[in-house]
Order: structure tokens, then C-alpha cells, then sequence
């Protein structure tokens, strides 16, 4: 079984920006077996009304990391030409990290298959 790796929008840029419901739910990207998915919270007030967003891994096209000074920006494209997922506003020590790992998981998927 694979390890599953998480980033998260960055709690301190929220809290900068009075952003509320980035400060209690902070956006987040999942990597796993299947595939890349974005869980996010529109409105503090209404918790249980999140959006869960998913890739699968022989439908990504690209991930692009995107990095400022201190964060960055996570983006992966759907191959069929649906909305990418982005993850803004994440550390950039993480964002590197987890895009590196959905390549490497990317490529030995693709070296495996026939």
C-alpha cells in the first residue's frame, strides 16, 4: 500500500487576509493510489457543503507548480479538458514535494503498463 501524501492551503496566509474559512478549513490536496483530489469548504457557516474534486492518474495531463518566496501554487490538469484542480496559497517546501511525487507515481505508472 502506498503512502498517501496531503498539502493544505497555508493557515497563516488565511489568517493575513482575514480570510475566515481558509483559517478554520484550509483547502486540500490529496495524493493516493487513485489518483489527485481537492476537498474545499465554500463558506465557513456551512461546513457540510464542500466541493471533493478528483483526477485520475491516467487522466492527468500536467502538474505545474507555480512557487512566490515563501508559497506556492499547485495545479493539475485533467486530459479530457475539464476544470485543473489549483490549490493556491500552499508552502513551498510541501507543494514541491507533493508535485515531485505525483510525477514519480505519474511516470511509474506509465513504465508499468504495456
Amino acid at each position: 500500500m502506498a503512502v498517501v501524501y496531503r498539502v493544505h492551503s497555508s493557515r497563516l496566509w488565511a489568517l493575513f487576509h482575514w480570510n475566515f474559512t481558509r483559517l478554520l478549513f484550509p483547502e486540500r490536496m490529496t495524493l493516493d493510489d487513485g489518483g489527485v483530489s481537492l476537498v474545499f469548504v465554500h463558506y465557513w457557516l456551512t461546513p457540510w457543503k464542500k466541493v471533493d474534486e478528483n483526477v485520475f492518474f491516467a487522466n492527468i495531463a500536467d502538474e505545474k507548480l507555480s512557487t512566490g518566496l515563501l508559497l506556492a501554487s499547485i495545479q493539475v490538469a485533467n486530459a479530457s479538458g475539464g476544470d485543473p484542480l489549483i490549490l493556491d496559497n500552499v508552502w513551498k517546501w510541501p507543494a514541491r514535494r507533493f508535485v515531485n511525487e505525483v510525477r514519480r507515481r505519474k511516470s511509474n505508472r506509465t513504465q508499468a503498463s504495456p
